[in-house]
């Protein structure tokens, strides 16, 4: 029985195997099997009968078994990687709904058609060999395709196919080493699903490709629907995934689910999406790529879960003008990174970009350039810890900020910043318009401090109010408060902002250090309002220390701040009017 049962599985995959021969002869030995054990017995006719094991089993003839499944080399196809196979898969498609590639390299002299119901396998993906510097990729292979230039399978409107256990793999493109753009080949394509409906793909790799899966809309076309894309690993492409392009109006891909990459490696870029409807991206792992690896523009309903993404030549992941996005698990490190000399280019982790509801968590890890900057967006809620900056960017005063928010509003930001106290100044920069709805709380090192949102520091952040008008004679000075810090030995408390809600010019928050005063002069800070510049207070950005502790002890220490007025004239200090600092400890 057990013999019998091999056969037949041979025979099904047509898989030559122990010397068993192709074509009527398999037919021939299965029948002989099958009388031997008493599964089949010959009609009058001369065919042979099949019954499956098991109860209820019915007969069936051989030769209407053995169709159930195709192989391309029922067709001709060679697999020697040399010779033109492209006409034995086309004719395979026409015949079969089932079919199967076994083990070889098959080159595709032109592109393929697939169609609606189709089922194409193969054993498996090719390897790939990550962290070494091969001129080449490696010669391991299951079922692998080969295209010189051109599009392998073309599966565009068509409805419910699949394609399992293959590997795509450009002729032309070669394995790049550190540092260095993909090793693509120019127009070499994977598959092309524009307008296909639940197409599917599992277990799949793509190799050198200049873009791996394309659903790149044209003028009138259908947009693509559910597609699916799983167990997947890319090397050295283009595009993995391109979805749309930047003149795209309609909607060109809905509800695509993109998971379970085992790594994509040397890519220029992962995702470029434009005008999608419902995207899923689930435990993804992405590596050394020369540009931006996610980019989605217009698109409701995002969702990144379980994202890695290490070392990138560019921004790691933009969302530009998005709606109800949410973005969990997410671990971005080192953007900026992918670059083979220093000075590494100012790049960022998390790019939001005139977005309404998003929900971020997750951590930021030694970006050259900013964590994240969050651009007249609305109604965004952020739970991140940011970590080191990368020290070769040669920025060590980055007025910017880790956190960056500038023109949104409804911006909830919940931080904490570990180890940044020699990399970045301030840890979260918000502009006049974020700064009237920023709320959240940051926590750090103390050795950053907060542009305009002093009341998100739980230490180091001052917050002094007017409750009524005041009226500060020429010369004289207003205590404003004292404050109470501890400081380290050998450290010193200095401000990383000062700001005061209501423009008087003539008016100077002042200190003293050592007996000697220090002054912080505001600049005058106007907030659009429509057609209108409305006057709103004043800031410093000046870097100065409020007590120098480097001879002392470390202790809580006293700082008395004061409102000076150096103007020959009376100035009033309007009821309501408040008076921020933020200060770090270096």
């Amino acid at each position: 029985m057990e013999d019998f049962l091999w056969a037949t599985r041979r025979a099904l995959l047509g898989v030559m195997a122990g010397g068993v021969p192709v074509g009527n002869s398999v037919a021939a030995s299965i029948a002989k099997s099958n009388v031997e054990q008493g599964n089949a017995a010959p009609t009058a006719s001369g065919q042979s009968r099949f019954r499956q094991y098991g109860a209820g089993a019915v007969e069936r003839d051989v030769e209407d078994k053995l169709r159930e499944i195709a192989s391309v080399k029922d067709f001709g196809a060679v697999g020697d990687g040399t010779t033109d196979d492209s006409a034995a898969f086309q004719a395979a498609i026409i015949a079969t709904t089932c079919l199967f590639v076994p083990p070889g390299r098959y080159r595709l002299g032109r592109t393929v058609r697939l169609r609606d119901g189709l089922y194409v396998f193969g054993t498996g993906k090719s390897a790939s060999e990550p962290y070494t510097e091969a001129a080449s990729f490696p010669n391991v292979f299951r079922s692998e395709i080969i295209v010189d230039g051109i599009l392998a399978f073309d599966a565009s409107n068509t409805n419910s196919s699949s394609i399992e256990g293959l590997a795509i793999k450009a002729l032309g493109g070669r394995q790049s080493r550190w540092g260095w753009p993909a090793g693509k080949q120019i127009d070499a394509i994977g598959i092309h699903i524009t307008g296909s409906t639940q197409f599917e793909a599992r277990n799949i790799s793509f190799h050198g490709l200049d873009v791996a899966i394309d659903a790149n809309q044209a003028v009138g076309s259908a947009d693509t629907q559910m597609p699916r894309i799983s167990d997947w690993m890319a090397t050295d492409c283009g595009t993995v995934f391109r979805f749309g392009n930047a003149s795209s109006r309609a909607y060109t891909v809905r509800d695509a689910r993109i998971a379970d990459c085992v790594h994509a490696i040397h890519c220029d870029s992962m995702l470029d999406a434009h005008r999608c409807d419902g995207l899923r991206l689930e435990n993804l792992r992405l590596f050394h790529g020369s540009a931006r690896s996610i980019y989605i523009r217009e698109t409701p309903f995002v969702s990144l879960n379980a994202v890695t993404i290490f070392e990138t030549g560019d921004d790691q992941v933009t969302l530009e003008e998005c709606l109800y996005a949410s973005l969990g698990g997410l671990l971005l490190a080192r953007s900026g990174a992918y670059k083979g000399q220093r000075p590494y280019p100012q790049k960022i982790g998390l790019k939001l970009d005139r977005c309404t509801d998003v929900a971020v968590s997750g951590q930021i890890q030694q970006s050259t350039g900013k964590a994240m900057d969050v651009i007249g967006c609305a109604n965004v809620s952020i739970n991140c810890a940011i970590g080191t900056p990368f020290w070769t960017t040669g920025n060590k005063n980055n007025l910017d900020g880790a956190i960056s928010v500038r023109g949104s509003t409804g911006v909830n930001l919940n931080a904490s910043f570990g180890g940044v106290g020699r990399d970045y100044w301030v840890s979260v920069w918000a502009d006049l318009h974020s700064a009237q709805t920023l709320s959240g709380s940051v926590s750090s090192d103390r050795s950053v401090g907060v542009v305009r949102g002093t009341h998100l520091q739980q230490q180091g952040g001052h917050c002094f109010t007017f409750p009524a008008e005041v009226k500060l004679q020429p010369g004289s000075k207003h205590i404003l408060g004292t404050l109470r810090t501890f400081i380290p030995a050998g450290a010193i408390l200095k401000s990383r902002a000062v700001e005061m809600t209501h423009f008087a010019p003539q008016l100077c928050v002042q200190t003293n250090v050592n007996g000697e005063p220090v002054i912080w002069e505001g600049s005058e800070e106007l907030l659009q309002d429509g057609d209108k510049a409305v006057r709103f207070g004043s800031i410093s950005l000046e870097d100065k220390p409020l007590y120098d502790n480097r001879s002392g002890p470390g202790g809580w220490y006293c700082i008395e701040l004061s409102l000076r007025n150096f103007s020959r004239n009376i100035a009033a200090i309007a009821a309501g009017t408040e008076v921020r600092i933020s200060t770090a400890v270096t």
